[in-house]
C-alpha cells in the first residue's frame, strides 16, 4: 500500500511538469533495479539468519537441552535398576525423544522462515508492479508530449506567423488559475481574449 502511494506521488509529480524528460524512464528501470538488488540482500540476510538459528538450535539441543534431559530422566529411574546394564536401552529411548524436540524446534524455524521470504517477496511483487505502472504511466505521456509537439509544428508550418504553442499553453493556464479568484471574472476573460489576439498577431 506505501509502495502504491509512493508511485501515485512520483506520477503526480510528472504530470505536474509542462514536458516529461524521456530520461524519466531510465530513472524508473534504476529505481526498479535497486529495489531488485536490496530485496535479494534481504532474502539473503533472512536465509542466513535462519541458517544461523539453526546451528543454535543443535548446539542448544547438545549442549543444554540433552544433558538436562538424561539428567532428569536417570533421576526417575529406581535405585534397584542396574544402571549400566540398562544405559543402552535407557539411551534408546531417550535418543528418539530428544531428536522430536530438535525437529519440532528446527521445523518451526523453517515455518517461519517461509513466512518472512514469502512477505518480502509479496512486498516486492507490489513494489515491481508500481514500478511497472509508473514507467507505463510515463511511456504514455511521454507519446502524448510527442503527439503534441508534432501536431505543434505541423499547426505552425500552417500559419505565415509562426505561433508558439508553449506561450499559448501558458496562457489558458494562466486563465484557468486566475479564474479560482473571487475578482472581476469577466475581466479574466478579456484578458485571456487580449493575450491570445497578442500571440496570434506577432
Amino acid at each position: 500500500m506505501k509502495t502504491k502511494f509512493l508511485v501515485l506521488a512520483i506520477a503526480m509529480l510528472f504530470a505536474s511538469c509542462a514536458r516529461i524528460p524521456i530520461q524519466s524512464i531510465d530513472l524508473v528501470t534504476i529505481i526498479h533495479d535497486e529495489g531488485e538488488r536490496m530485496h535479494q540482500l534481504n532474502t539473503a540476510l533472512t536465509d542466513n539468519l535462519f541458517t544461523e538459528k539453526r546451528q543454535k538450535i543443535d548446539d542448544f539441543i547438545r549442549l543444554e537441552y540433552t544433558p538436562k534431559f538424561i539428567g532428569e530422566f536417570t533421576a526417575k529411574i529406581p535405585e534397584n535398576i542396574d544402571l549400566k546394564q540398562e544405559l543402552p536401552g535407557i539411551l534408546a529411548s531417550m535418543i528418539p525423544l530428544i531428536n522430536e524436540r530438535r525437529d519440532a524446534m528446527q521445523s518451526a524455524l523453517e515455518l517461519n522462515r517461509i513466512k518472512v521470504i514469502d512477505k518480502l517477496n509479496a512486498d516486492f511483487k507490489d513494489y515491481e508492479d508500481a514500478c511497472h505502472e509508473l514507467k507505463t504511466f510515463l511511456e504514455s505521456a511521454i507519446k502524448v508530449d510527442e503527439e503534441r509537439k508534432k501536431l505543434e509544428q505541423q499547426a505552425s508550418g500552417l500559419t505565415g506567423n509562426k505561433i508558439d504553442f508553449e506561450k499559448l499553453e501558458s496562457t489558458i493556464d494562466n486563465f484557468i488559475q486566475d479564474s479560482g479568484d473571487l475578482g472581476d471574472w469577466g475581466q479574466n476573460i478579456s484578458n485571456l481574449n487580449e493575450n491570445v489576439n497578442t500571440l496570434l498577431n506577432k
